[in-house]
Order: C-alpha cells, then sequence, then structure tokens
C-alpha cells in the first residue's frame, strides 16, 4: 500500500508541477522503464514457481532484460537531450527506439554509463552461452504461459503500458508546423 502511495504521489508531482515537453516524455520513458521492470520480476517469479528447474536459465535472462531496459532507458534519456529526432515520441513507447547498432556504439563512445551497460549487456550475453534454454522454452510454452497467472500478469502489464501511452506530453501551447494550436 504504502509503495504504491509513494508512486501515486510522485506521478501526480511530477506531471502537476510545470514542466517541458521534453521532461514530460522523460518521464513518460522513465514510467515505461519501471512497468517494464516490475513485469520482468514478477515473470521471473512466477517461472521460478512453476518451473524451478528453470530457476538458473530465468534468472539469466532476467538479468539480461534488466539491463537492457536500463540501457534503453539512458539511450532515450540521452537522445531526447542531444538529438530528440532519433526517440520516435509519436510512437508507443515500446517502439521510441530503434537504434543502430553504429548508433549504439555512438552512445556507448559518449557517455560512460551506457559504456558500462553495453558492456553488461556483452557479459550476460556471453554468460548466456553456458545455457541450455530448452526445457525453458518448453516449460513457458506448457506450464506458464497457458496459466491464469500468466495470463493475469501479462493483462496487468499491458494495462499499465496502455496507461503509459495515453500521457500526453504536448499540450496547446506547443507549436505545430510553425503556428500556434
Amino acid at each position: 500500500m504504502g509503495k504504491f502511495f509513494c508512486k501515486a504521489a510522485l506521478i501526480t508531482l511530477t506531471f502537476s508541477l510545470p514542466v517541458s515537453a521534453n521532461d514530460c516524455l522523460i518521464n513518460k520513458y522513465q514510467a515505461y522503464t519501471q512497468a517494464q521492470k516490475k513485469w520482468q520480476q514478477q515473470l521471473t517469479q512466477l517461472i521460478v514457481k512453476q518451473s524451478p528447474g528453470n530457476q538458473d536459465e530465468a534468472l539469466i535472462l532476467r538479468d539480461e532484460q534488466l539491463v537492457a531496459i536500463n540501457r534503453n532507458a539512458l539511450a532515450v534519456q540521452l537522445l531526447l537531450i542531444k538529438q530528440a529526432d532519433r526517440v520516435k515520441v509519436d510512437k508507443p513507447v515500446n517502439r521510441w527506439l530503434d537504434l543502430t547498432h553504429s548508433e549504439r556504439a555512438s552512445l556507448a563512445k559518449a557517455n560512460q554509463d551506457y559504456q558500462k551497460l553495453t558492456l553488461r549487456q556483452a557479459e550476460l550475453n556471453k554468460a548466456k552461452a553456458g545455457f541450455d534454454f530448452t526445457k525453458l522454452r518448453a516449460a513457458l510454452k506448457d506450464k506458464v504461459m497457458p496459466s491464469t497467472s500468466y495470463r493475469t500478469l501479462y493483462g496487468n502489464f499491458r494495462a499499465e503500458v496502455d496507461k503509459i501511452n495515453q500521457i500526453q506530453c504536448f499540450n496547446s501551447l506547443v507549436k505545430e508546423e510553425g503556428t500556434a494550436q
């Protein structure tokens, strides 16, 4: 209850204060980042509960996804500040980024934190090579995904993302094609 109240208060404060459209976009993507992290944590817990023999595989996949989520969040923040046209804010938040390998390399070269996340993701990719995911894929297909728990969890995630996609960061004061609306 307290955790929910704090998040609700933060969201209310974030969007009631006058903020620039750029700040709003960063906050919107941060909300998406938090939803993704929550989804990854809850999904991993469900997998481990329903298929305990796949715990190691589920944990490494979760860790890899969490690093990717953080890396994408940082990319959005950096790009909105320096190259806003590279972030497709007219699309749903899950489609804001479509970076090439060279664009990701440029971000890593320009930002030490992004570089660290890139290196960590590469380490986790290497570590994944030591796992056989055949049993995990079968468990996902046969046990986890058909379960009511999974459908509820996924439905809650989709509803949260849909709510985030409804956040409007441009108001009537924003100019469009050179004229005020």
